[in-house]
């Protein structure tokens, strides 16, 4: 208990010294006999400095105190540029700081390089390749080389052909393909590598109409002075099993000059189209057709592409015939769009006959056909060579039947019809024979004939069919039916 008291006391005491103290103080000024010096702190290029200052030791007031001193700045050296090469690097001016060695402005790396002159061609490009051109250091006589861009196509159509072809390299749309002809002289197995680096294939030939666009185009291209024969290679080549397209596509169509393929040493393996002969010796080949040659003759050639045309209109030829018209039946006719192939056909109505009396020939002659009409009859020569039972059939399939002759008035007028035809060949008629007697295929009475003399001979007991012109103009003549003339259809009409 003493000890707490005594404790208690004690910081008491210490209490009322330290307010008295503190109240002595405030109420006495320092004299401040005691003083610490501030030392200076020198300015650099970037950062601020301080004079010198002073404090009391005691009582910590300033007495003089430090003034701020402004950075220097840098003390500017410029740094010369360096001149590049043409295979040394060089450097801009620069500045930095002769005191602190700092940069202010950096130097940069200017990259060698050579002085060179303009552009000079050395190989011109063309639609499908580039070409390449060169330029020279005016310094250290480097030369540069690099590639052309590839020209591109620029397509116009041609308004009567309605075929679009390139006004720079003459390649030609049809059908949705592209045509082109290389004027560059390699074996086969070359210019099949060459088209298909280009991403076509060399030429094939499916159709008529194809092969036309194809002997067109390489008909156009000039042929060197001096040459004596110039062909193109296509894609058709022999294996064993025979000819086949380069693209596997079926061999349907083929264009071949008389006389080939002739497979001369059993070498010429490979096809080549004739463009011109110029006197050369093998005078049966015509532009565009076909020859086979040996594939390590160097030749032109013709690429082919194939186009993905979406078409929103169509450049239509015009129609083409395909099956004639006639007063006998309907007729069809084609065409196709030249640019992205789509084809069309159409019939062509029967034609109505259109008589009118021929007074040098004395006949009355259809306007449209060959027919002539007689006393309610209409008669038609036919000159393809067909045996009896075709004629007879070819006759009804018109709605006719094969011609009867039953009176000497129209014996002469079918002379008369065959005269002003300067027809004098055989042809079938319409009668028969069952061994036993002759009939009309129209159940008329076979009453009238005009056999030759001789005639019908039945010969080897196979001639039962009447033909007229065999044996003398105008006479009749028994022949076997299944030999081949031309013949006479009747029609009845009103």
């Amino acid at each position: 208990m003493k000890k707490l008291l005594l404790t208690l006391i004690v910081l008491i005491a210490c209490a009322l010294c330290f307010s008295s103290c503190q109240f002595i103080n405030s109420v006495i000024p320092c004299n401040h006999k005691e003083t610490v010096t501030d030392a200076a702190v020198a300015a650099t290029c970037t950062e601020a400095g301080l004079t010198e200052g002073k404090h009391c030791a005691k009582c910590g007031e300033v007495i003089a105190a430090q003034q701020t001193v402004p950075a220097l700045g840098h003390t500017e050296v410029i740094d010369e540029a360096v001149v590049p090469t043409c295979d040394k690097e060089g450097l801009t001016a620069g500045i930095h700081c002769s005191v602190c060695n700092a940069t202010v402005v950096a130097q940069e790396v200017v990259p060698a390089s050579h002085t060179y002159g303009e552009w000079e061609i050395i190989t011109e490009g063309d639609c499908f390749t580039p070409g390449e051109q060169k330029r020279v250091c005016s310094v250290c006589s480097k030369e540069e080389i690099e590639k052309t861009v590839a020209l591109g196509h620029s397509f116009v159509q041609n308004e009567e052909t309605k075929l679009f072809y390139c006004e720079k390299c003459d390649a030609r749309i049809y059908a949705g393909h592209l045509y082109a002809a290389i004027d560059v002289e390699m074996n086969w197995y070359d210019s099949y590598e060459y088209c298909n680096a280009l991403g076509g294939h060399l030429v094939t030939i499916t159709s008529q109409e194809e092969q036309g666009v194809i002997t067109d185009l390489i008909d156009s291209r000039p042929i060197p002075d001096g040459i004596t024969e110039w062909y193109y290679w296509n894609g058709l080549v022999r294996n064993t099993d025979g000819w086949h397209w380069v693209t596997g596509e079926e061999v349907v169509y083929t264009n071949w000059s008389s006389r080939e393929p002739d497979d001369n040493g059993s070498t010429q393996w490979l096809v080549s189209m004739a463009t011109s002969r110029r006197g050369h010796y093998n005078e049966h080949a015509k532009i565009g057709q076909w020859e086979d040659v040996v594939q390590s003759s160097k030749k032109p050639f013709v690429c082919e592409w194939e186009l993905d045309i979406t078409e929103s209109e169509h450049f239509f030829t015009e129609w083409r015939t395909v099956t004639e018209v006639s007063c006998f039946g309907d007729g069809e006719e084609w065409r196709i769009c030249t640019h992205c192939g789509l084809e069309e056909t159409r019939v062509v109505d029967q034609l109505e006959h259109s008589f009118v009396f021929n007074e040098a020939k004395g006949i009355t002659t259809c306007e449209h056909c060959e027919a002539v009409l007689y006393n309610g009859h209409i008669y038609m020569i036919f000159t393809d060579n067909i045996s009896w039972f075709d004629a007879y059939k070819n006759c009804i399939a018109l709605g006719g039947h094969l011609v009867t002759i039953t009176s000497e008035e129209e014996q002469t007028f079918l002379t008369t019809y065959m005269n002003s035809q300067s027809f004098s060949s055989t042809a079938w008629l319409g009668a028969y024979s069952d061994s036993e007697s002759w009939h009309w295929v129209n159940g008329e009475m076979f009453e009238y004939t005009n056999w030759k003399s001789g005639q019908p001979s039945y010969s080897d007991d196979a001639e039962y069919y009447a033909s007229i012109n065999y044996n003398g103009f105008g006479y009749w003549n028994d022949l076997r039916p299944l030999s081949k003339y031309g013949y006479i259809c009747e029609w009845e009409v009103e």
